[in-house]
C-alpha cells in the first residue's frame, strides 16, 4: 500500500469523524425558551436524579397511577416493581417472560402488565394475578385504556388484541402485515392510534373488526416507529423511531419534524401541560420538542450512558419518570445528585462523553496512522537507495566492459 493512499484514507477517516462530531454538537437551538417555565416544566432542566432499583436487567415500561404516589415499573424477565417516590418494592410477578409495557386503569384501581408470549398480569392492592389470554402468544409491546373503559393493544402479530368485558378478542388481523409497537387512545375520542413497522399507522375503535390502516401522504417513508404519544388536546400525534426521526400526524398529513440524526428514539411522551414532548433513545439520551414541534437539543446530562426505553409523566406534569437498560430509572426533575436525595449525577453530560470518546479515538488513530506512513516512507527509501545502488552498480559494469574491449 502506498503512502498516498495511506493519506487519503486517513484524510476520508478525519472528515467521517469531524462531521460526526460537528453533527453531535450542532443542533437546532430553541429560541425564546430559555428556562422550564418557557416550556410548562417543573424544575431544573439539567438535571436528573437516579434510583437505585436493585436490577442489572432492562426496565423497558412504567407508569404513574392518577394520584401520582405510585409507579410501576416492568422489564426483563418479568421485572416488575412498584416506586413511591422515596424507594423501590419489587413484586412477584409471576412470570419470567419480558415484561414490555404497563398502564394504570383511569381510576387508579388496578393495573395491566403485558410482555412476551401474550403475558397480561393485572395489579391490584399490591398484588399480581396472571390473566388467561387463550392462544395468544405474540408478544404485546404496549397498550392503553378507551373512553370507555377497554384495553387495547399493539402486538408482534400484526394485530390489536382487544380486552374487553373480561375476555380477549383478537381484532382485524388483514388490516396490517406488520409488527405494531405502541397504541395510544385519543384523548376525549372513541378510537386511537396504533404504529409499527414501515410508517404503518393503524385506526382502532371499540369495534375489533374495524381496524384501518390509515392512508396517509408520505408512503414513500419506510421507517418502523417504536412510540406514539397525542397531544393533550387531540389535537396531532407523534411518532419516533430510529435516524432520530420523529413524525407528526395530523388529519392524514404526516410532517417530519426531525431525521437524519443517529439516535433511535424508543419513546415519546407529551407533558400533560402540551407544552412540551420528552424523547429518550440510546446512549442516555433525552431530547425535547417544544409546543410548535421544533427540536430542542438534549439535555446537557442525564448521568447515564445506556439505553433508555420509556418516559412516563405524573399525570398533573410535576415529575417524570425514565427508565432503561442495566436497571436504570431516572426521575426528572431532579435535585442536582445532592447527597442523600437518591441523585447519582455523574457530572460531565452525554454529548459531551461522545464527543471526548471520538477526539480519543480520532488521537488514536492519528499516531497510528502516522505511524503507519512514517514506516512506510522509510521503507520506499531504503527500496530507492537498492533501486540507485544497483543502476550505479549496472553503470559501472558497462564502463568496466567498454574499458575492456577498448584495451583487446
Amino acid at each position: 500500500m502506498s503512502t498516498v493512499v495511506i493519506e487519503r484514507a486517513f484524510t476520508i477517516l478525519l472528515a467521517v469523524v469531524l462531521t460526526t462530531v460537528s453533527s453531535l454538537t450542532v443542533v437546532p437551538s430553541l429560541s425564546g425558551a430559555t428556562s422550564p417555565d418557557d416550556l410548562g416544566l417543573e424544575g431544573d432542566m439539567e438535571t436528573f436524579d437516579r434510583i437505585t432499583t436493585g436490577v442489572k436487567g432492562r426496565i423497558l415500561g412504567a407508569d404513574w397511577n392518577p394520584a401520582g404516589d405510585l409507579a410501576i415499573l416492568v422489564g426483563d424477565g418479568g421485572i416488575a416493581m412498584t416506586y413511591d417516590g422515596q424507594s423501590i418494592l419489587m413484586l412477584a410477578s409471576g412470570t419470567g417472560n419480558d415484561l414490555e409495557a404497563v398502564k394504570w386503569s383511569p381510576d387508579g384501581s388496578h393495573a395491566l402488565l403485558v410482555g412476551d408470549k401474550g403475558t397480561v398480569l393485572r395489579y391490584k392492592d399490591g398484588t399480581i394475578e396472571h390473566l388467561d389470554t387463550g392462544n395468544i402468544t405474540n408478544r404485546i409491546f404496549g397498550l392503553d385504556w378507551t373512553t370507555n373503559g377497554n384495553v387495547v393493544m399493539a402486538t408482534g402479530g400484526g394485530y390489536v388484541l382487544h380486552y374487553m368485558n373480561g375476555a380477549f378478542v383478537k381484532g382485524n388481523v388483514s388490516a396490517t402485515r406488520t409488527q405494531l409497537f405502541d397504541i395510544e387512545w385519543r384523548p376525549g375520542a372513541q378510537y386511537g392510534i396504533a404504529v409499527g413497522e414501515h410508517t404503518t399507522f393503524v385506526t382502532v375503535t371499540e369495534d375489533p373488526a374495524a381496524a384501518e390502516v390509515i392512508e396517509h401522504d408520505r408512503p414513500d417513508l419506510n421507517i418502523n416507529f417504536y412510540s406514539v404519544s397525542w397531544r393533550p388536546d387531540g389535537s396531532s400525534l407523534l411518532a419516533s423511531g430510529p435516524d432520530s426521526y420523529v413524525l407528526e400526524l395530523k388529519d392524514s398529513k404526516v410532517t417530519v419534524l426531525s431525521s437524519g440524526g443517529f439516535n433511535t428514539f424508543l419513546d415519546v411522551a407529551w407533558s400533560p401541560s402540551g407544552k412540551a414532548a420528552f424523547l429518550c433513545a440510546d446512549i442516555g439520551v433525552v431530547a425535547v420538542l417544544d409546543s410548535s414541534g421544533r427540536y430542542v437539543e438534549p439535555f446537557p446530562e442525564t448521568g447515564v450512558f445506556t439505553t433508555l426505553y420509556d418516559i412516563a409523566w405524573k399525570k398533573d406534569g410535576s415529575s417524570a419518570l425514565i427508565t432503561g437498560m442495566g436497571g436504570t430509572a431516572l426521575v426528572y426533575p431532579g435535585k442536582g445528585g445532592k447527597e442523600g436525595d437518591g441523585g447519582d449525577n455523574i457530572g460531565i453530560s452525554i454529548s459531551d462523553m461522545t464527543i471526548v470518546a471520538l477526539l480519543i479515538f480520532l488521537i488514536i488513530i492519528s499516531s497510528v496512522v502516522i505511524m503507519i506512513i512514517h514506516a512506510q516512507r522509510k521503507r520506499e527509501t531504503e527500496v530507492r537507495r537498492r533501486i540507485e545502488e544497483r543502476k550505479m552498480g549496472l553503470r559501472k559494469g558497462r564502463q568496466k566492459g567498454r574499458r575492456k574491449g577498448h584495451r583487446k
